[in-house]
């Protein structure tokens, strides 16, 4: 799939987190290291940095931005079949190879400019580092991830805790300094940033002003409970919940771990202790993609217990199969239009871009400008943003008392049902597109 979406157009976060960071760097020829505010969102920002200079090198199109992300994409599926090869044998190297690389989220992923197809190449090569006690492998993973986003941070936590576990019962202070030397210049980089961020800017991570500060405001105890809920949610979602279901029943009914069994299962607790104990605490940092390293040691450790269970060969195939077939299912999950979907985290985004491109047709054919018309994120950017084509012109944010059209998708997730039964009830649809998960509708006032 991925390379058939070469000339994709940027899509949900990547918006902001490549196309936006990137044009910054492009257009200020890279004279500045910290990002204007309007789209600072606390992450050290060198993916934009690095997209930008691949735009200055090989030029600013679609095709070049997705070929700029191939480099990890190898990583991680070198990595992978490495790490399949040490820890199964024979035909579960296979099985684990292809749910790591059909894993739903993952290949939604790789089929954007993302800054967390890095993220998860980095996981996977800090683990086989981990595995194989190649410890400079770690420490550039680490580094890689400390650039790449605040939950790559979090994963070197892990990784810092995963080595520093490995030497208890002692848990003595020079276990620490052994464990912390590898992380150095992880933590050179880490505060090197921030430092000189809070010097220019005045804060680090988020600030009251941003545009995601909604996102990061602390929740009370229900609020808590809920993301709890969300992200299980996450964790058995478009086709995911074999693993997460089995995998309980699995641990229980194997008692033999050996040391590799054991290192997979202390990666999988650190990561759901720190990424899921930091993020049920905000707002809105619940979406699929934040628990990408999470799937990556349920499924690991789904493999390893599947392959020692007491069950005749053809059963342990089939829950593998299962488990295959399931993901694939996933890329054509639909839930029903009140339902917020993670449209990111399945290929079901992708027939949205031949919606768009008739929808622009239509209005292009009926003289309406892109301005008159109101949305929501994620279709709000600027062309030249999404598209990389040189119009600056865009849709408009959605304000039914004063425009006269109106986008309705099930793709926002921000439209209110007040203003979807709004739309349906008082105004006139004009145009629609369906395909498969994928819903558009332009309306007019009546």
């Amino acid at each position: 799939m991925y390379g058939l979406s070469l000339d994709d157009p940027f899509f949900w976060d990547t918006v902001q987190l490549a196309s936006k960071q990137a044009h910054y760097f492009y257009q200020s020829a890279h004279n500045n290291l910290a990002l204007e505010t309007t789209i600072n969102s606390g992450h050290i920002p060198a993916f934009g940095w690095y997209l930008s200079n691949i735009w200055t090198l090989f030029g600013k199109t679609l095709m070049v931005s997705h070929l700029s992300i191939f480099p990890f994409l190898l990583i991680y599926i070198v990595c992978v079949f490495l790490i399949s090869k040490h820890l199964f044998e024979g035909v579960w190297v296979w099985i684990a190879y292809m749910l790591l690389l059909y894993e739903p989220c993952f290949v939604a992923q790789s089929n954007l400019v993302s800054p967390d197809v890095v993220l998860i190449a980095m996981v996977a090569l800090s683990f086989y580092g981990l595995l194989r006690k190649k410890m400079l492998l770690v420490s550039v993973a680490a580094v890689f991830l400390t650039l790449i986003s605040m939950r790559g941070i979090m994963f070197v936590a892990v990784l810092f805790l995963v080595m520093f576990w490995q030497h208890k019962p002692s848990f003595k202070f020079k276990d620490i300094l052994v464990s912390l030397k590898w992380f150095v210049p992880s933590i050179l980089v880490f505060s090197s940033y921030y430092v000189f961020h809070y010097i220019q800017e005045g804060w680090v991570f988020y600030h009251e002003a941003s545009p995601w500060a909604e996102s990061f405001k602390l929740v009370d105890i229900k609020g808590i409970v809920k993301n709890g809920g969300l992200v299980v949610w996450r964790f058995l979602d478009f086709g995911k919940w074999p693993i997460f279901c089995l995998l309980p029943f699995f641990m229980l009914s194997v008692k033999e771990k050996n040391e590799s069994v054991i290192l997979v299962f202390r990666c999988l607790v650190l990561s759901i202790l720190i990424i899921v104990g930091i993020t049920v605490f905000y707002k809105g940092l619940t979406a699929h993609r934040y628990f990408m390293p999470i799937y990556f040691f349920a499924i690991l450790l789904f493999i390893s217990y599947l392959q020692e269970l007491s069950l005749k060969y053809v059963y342990k195939i089939s829950i593998a199969v299962l488990a295959l077939i399931s993901f694939a299912s996933g890329h054509f999950w639909k839930y029903p239009e009140h339902v917020a979907q993670g449209w990111d985290a399945t290929l079901a985004y992708k027939d949205h871009i031949e919606g768009m491109d008739k929808l622009k047709e239509y209005l292009a054919d009926h003289t309406i400008e892109l301005s008159e018309v109101g949305c929501y994120f994620p279709f709000l950017a600027s062309q030249e943003m999404i598209y990389l084509n040189g119009e600056e012109k865009s849709l408009a944010k959605m304000d039914l008392q004063h425009q006269n059209y109106a986008l309705y998708s099930n793709i926002c997730n921000d439209i209110s049902d007040e203003e979807t039964q709004a739309l349906k009830t008082h105004w006139l649809p004009i145009f629609s597109y369906s395909k498969r998960a994928v819903l558009l509708t332009l309306y007019q006032r009546n």
